[in-house]
């Protein structure tokens, strides 16, 4: 398992490519070290923490870093969420009805696995906090499918050199503080 998760964390870095476009913000007065985060992915204008997101992120030519929490499954999955349960802000039973707030933490990634975990939409009742987010079903992916659909959008592997840090939480069930740094050139 520790081997596993080292393998996927050395896998985490992003290449991007420099013909993106990011419209609608001067990001001239910026300094040249300033940290532009797709965090959670676009989740302005996608559901947040999906392969979408993710991917919506990386069109903006001055990102330089994903951020992204991780949960562990029941099956021992990397799960890309940012609660270690299912959110009743977002998420909706596998039948449709949506997660109740009284709930919510008694539905634990931690004990579900991949497939039980997946069953659940997060992204079709939109987020009422982000009214610009275009709702569409979609649910927690693994950190794996998330590597896999960066590299396939982007024709290149993740440079693991440009992984910055990550922490375990107290219960070991909850990795957090994904900062994936993406390089400025695509060589």
């Amino acid at each position: 398992m520790t081997t596993r998760i080292l393998l996927l964390i050395s896998v985490l870095a992003l290449s991007c490519t420099p013909k993106r476009q990011l419209t609608g913000i001067n990001t001239s007065i910026m300094p040249e070290t300033f940290d532009w985060q797709g965090h959670r992915g676009a989740r302005g204008l996608l559901p947040e923490n999906t392969i979408p997101a993710f991917l919506k992120a990386l069109e903006f030519p001055k990102l330089t870093t994903l951020e992204l929490d991780l949960a562990v499954s029941k099956d021992n999955q990397l799960i890309v969420s940012h609660e270690p349960w299912m959110s009743a802000l977002i998420c909706s039973h596998p039948d449709g009805r949506p997660v109740e707030e009284d709930e919510e933490q008694e539905l634990r990634i931690y004990e579900m696995t991949l497939a039980q975990i997946q069953a659940f939409d997060c992204g079709q009742r939109g987020n009422a906090n982000f009214p610009e987010q275009t709702p569409q079903a979609v649910f927690k992916p693994t950190l794996e499918a998330v590597v896999k659909a960066a590299e396939e959008t982007n024709g290149a592997p993740f440079n693991p050199s440009m992984f910055e840090a990550y922490r375990l939480s107290r219960n070991r069930r909850l990795i957090s503080v994904w900062h994936i740094l993406l390089p400025t050139v695509m060589v």
